[in-house]
């Protein structure tokens, strides 16, 4: 794709949608599905973009769909899904380390100090195929949970 093809896509996929023009053999397009539900997570609308991207997972499942879904969830409330989705997104990619930072932040913003641990000492110790700055960044945010939960662990009074 050239650059802004995206958009125009996006662009024709509510096109299509608003004019009442996906039937059936278009919802079972595995690239069509995909795309739509990238467009409306991207824009922000994790409600309208849950059904469409589950639908593109069961067809065509990838990693970066399958977190994608977790953030929707996660937007959404749906906080037990959402951890699911980034567990299978984090197996089916075992090298990626996305699925990992985002089960360290809702974690995190539940309160779960253990399990946030856990997940940071992995992320930490993982390997990983590429060092890149979204890598980097995930591994600060890591030694930062760590370091938070050994100072105000019991074990240290």
């Amino acid at each position: 794709m050239w650059a802004g093809d995206e958009v125009l896509w996006g662009q024709a996929c509510i096109v299509l949608v608003f004019a009442g023009l996906v039937d059936g053999a278009v919802r079972r397009n595995p690239d069509w599905m995909l795309c739509y539900g990238k467009m409306l997570y991207d824009r922000g609308l994790y409600a309208d973009a849950l059904p469409v991207l589950e639908v593109a997972v069961r067809l065509c499942p990838t990693a970066e769909a399958v977190c994608d879904l977790g953030d929707c969830c996660r937007q959404t409330g749906r906080l037990e899904e959402a951890e699911e989705y980034y567990q299978l997104s984090a197996r089916m990619v075992p090298s990626r380390i996305t699925p990992h930072s985002r089960l360290l932040e809702l974690y995190q913003a539940n309160g779960d100090k253990d399990a946030a641990c856990g997940e940071a000492e992995y992320i930490l110790a993982m390997p990983v195929k590429v060092v890149n700055t979204s890598v980097i960044r995930a591994r600060h945010r890591a030694r930062v949970a760590v370091e938070a939960f050994y100072k105000t662990s019991p074990m240290n009074d």
